[in-house]
């Protein structure tokens, strides 16, 4: 009964730890395919930081097929969805999607139906289960230039990649709904349930939207999209140059340091989608150095067995680069996958407050996806990368075996802004959230559609403001019944007027007075968070390598082959620790309103690694 206790209690506490709160990242930054110091040193430790009496030249060959697949699909999808993502023990995580005619939908966790075009009482699960598997072929040379100066050398190496990502993304339509939307929540005339889409891939994979009508439009989801199928790429990943010179050296031991440099020759992010194959580092261009060492710390006595220390460090930094990043909004993660409206300063039909006076801003017929306003131009940096190994070598005649610890880690990226202007469409054009206010009101004289102004920037993911459930958490008088059809919680509510304050403007079912929003409140750069988007990497790995050496010492050249494995664990980051620069209103210190202080939220894969490394070292 003692185990039976313990065991439950073991599985309470996992799942509890599961529907902790989370935060998440809108993209994954995995770790390059050529960034592994376990691969490079394992296998060859005896071909390469040679001392040479006779001081010659030496050149060492490895070519590795190596295949690599990640595992915990739990952790990548919670580094994507953060808290929505629904965790149960054993099971599939998955994201629920519900309308905002659903009474019984939780708004803490469930996605607004009505940003993606589907029904007020559509419901749905869209379940995750993400993986990047790569196939590589690894190119390394190594040439001891002794003859030049004892314990000179250079290094170059780099694999050619086939990677494979794939989010696992699979919906279950629980119920596709019935209803359409009513006159004035998108358009002027309503929109029946046929105008409207039947899946959540319908909108974020397929890109297709809702029909309104002739004069209001729904721009379609270009950026961040959620793929049904893997996602491939090919190609080569940085190459890495080294100069290293061994200042101590001798037949049992060395001493060294190098200077390091790695060219990107892999791909740039782009932005299109949420979890978008990468080759490479995302074409940073790396500059440091690094630290070479071993010991024999036993041998027998006709040097047929002997026992060893190895020890390998690379420190570098990332240079500044320009990518294609997503952001949300600072209201909450995956606020990107948010409903926003186009307004404009040309006010029609008289929009005003009782007193007369016009907004600044009425709506424009126009509805996009956050995704589409916060995608752009960004510049990242990591201030440094670090990997390091220890290396047990257990040499037995023709044999070696190699059992080490790797640690690599990748400090938090600087995210800053490109420059003046920016040229996002947050900048250039005016743009807000919709929630789920009502967008027209009806005047009273003749019941005709005028558009108002109503914007509400405190709507996230799950909610609008005039929602019942979000207005019973604002408002203290529960008492007194209020319609969200009458905009009563949309950003500085006033009764709405047409004719410069003379005609009263009703909801959609002419019984009450409509609100609008004075003055409307628009997004702006200080809404993006730029800040929370940056993350750390950071894994520990143990690896074994077995090889066979054709050892000939009256031979000009030494073949070998072996075959090793790794399994990479990336343990849970600490939550994002966006610093109150970055969420406060005021904008930062950065021309487009970037910030660039540092967060830690962990964003790298735990994988297993195989692979078969041979190669010629010609003496």
């Amino acid at each position: 009964m003692r185990i039976f206790y313990s065991s439950i209690f073991f599985l309470l506490l996992v799942c509890g730890f599961a529907y902790a709160e989370r935060d998440s990242t809108p993209f994954y930054n995995a770790r390059s395919q050529n960034d592994d110091i376990a691969r490079w040193l394992a296998g060859w430790s005896h071909q390469v930081n040679l001392f040479r009496e006779e001081c010659s030249n030496y050149y060492t060959f490895a070519i590795t097929p190596v295949y690599s697949q990640t595992f915990k699909s739990f952790d990548i999808a919670d580094a994507l969805f953060g808290s929505d993502l629904h965790l149960k023990c054993f099971e599939t995580q998955y994201i629920t999607i519900s309308g905002s005619a659903i009474g019984s939908r939780d708004i803490n966790t469930e996605w607004l139906a009505d940003y993606f075009g589907l029904a007020p009482d559509f419901k749905g699960r869209v379940y995750f289960k993400p993986k990047i598997k790569n196939a590589m072929l690894d190119f390394n040379i190594y040439i001891g230039l002794d003859k030049w100066l004892p314990g000179l050398y250079v290094n170059f190496f780099g694999p050619l990649v086939y990677t494979k990502w794939d989010l696992g993304m699979k919906e279950e339509v629980i119920d596709a709904g019935e209803l359409g939307y009513a006159p004035g929540y998108f358009n002027a005339t309503g929109v029946p349930r046929g105008n409207l889409l039947n899946s959540f891939t319908d909108f974020v994979t397929k890109g297709k939207v809702p029909t309104l009508d002739d004069t209001t439009f729904f721009i379609p989801l270009r950026y961040a999209k959620m793929a049904d199928r893997p996602l491939h790429k090919i190609g080569f990943a940085d190459i890495q140059a080294v100069l290293g010179y061994n200042f101590i050296q001798d037949v049992d031991y060395h001493i060294g340091g190098n200077l390091r440099f790695v060219i990107p020759t892999g791909n740039r992010p782009t932005g299109k989608h949420l979890f978008e194959p990468v080759i490479g580092n995302g074409h940073f261009y790396e500059a440091g150095v690094g630290l070479s060492a071993h010991g024999i710390v036993w041998e027998n006595i006709d040097d047929s067995q002997e026992m060893a220390f190895y020890l390998e460090c690379w420190f570098t930094h990332m240079i500044v680069s320009t990518q294609i990043r997503s952001f949300d909004l600072k209201l909450g993660d995956n606020s990107r996958y948010m409903l926003a409206l186009n307004m404009t300063d040309d006010i029609i039909d008289g929009l005003s407050n009782e007193a007369g006076k016009e907004p600044d801003f009425q709506f424009n017929n126009v509805y996009a996806p956050v995704a589409n306003l916060t995608t752009m131009k960004a510049r990242i940096s990591v201030p440094w990368k670090a990997d390091l190994a220890v290396v047990f070598n257990y040499k037995r005649c023709n044999w070696e075996f190699d059992l080490g610890l790797d640690y690599w880690l990748r400090q938090p990226e600087h995210i800053k802004g490109p420059g003046k202007g920016c040229g996002n469409p947050v900048t250039v054009q005016t743009w807000a959230l919709k929630g789920d206010a009502q967008m027209f009101g009806f005047r009273e004289d003749n019941h005709d559609a005028v558009p108002l102004s109503a914007t509400e920037i405190n709507a996230t993911i799950h909610e609008g403001t005039n929602s019942v459930k979000s207005l019973a958490l604002r408002i203290k008088t529960p008492q007194v019944i209020i319609s969200p059809i009458d905009n009563p919680g949309v950003d500085n509510p006033v009764p709405a007027f047409a004719q410069l304050g003379t005609v009263e403007l009703l909801d959609s079912d002419f019984s009450e007075q409509i609100n609008t929003s004075f003055q409307p409140v628009l997004l702006a750069n200080k809404n993006i968070a730029h800040c929370r988007a940056s993350t750390e990497g950071l894994s520990y790995g143990v690896f074994l390598h077995i090889n066979y050496v054709w050892r000939d010492e009256h031979c000009w050249y030494t073949p070998y082959l072996g075959l090793g494995g790794k399994v990479e664990i990336a343990p849970d980051g600490p939550e994002n620790t966006c610093p109150s620069v970055c969420t406060s209103n005021a904008i930062p210190n950065s021309l487009c309103g970037f910030c660039d202080e540092e967060v830690r939220l962990q964003a790298n894969a735990s994988q297993w690694t195989i692979w078969l490394k041979g190669g010629i070292r010609f003496n």
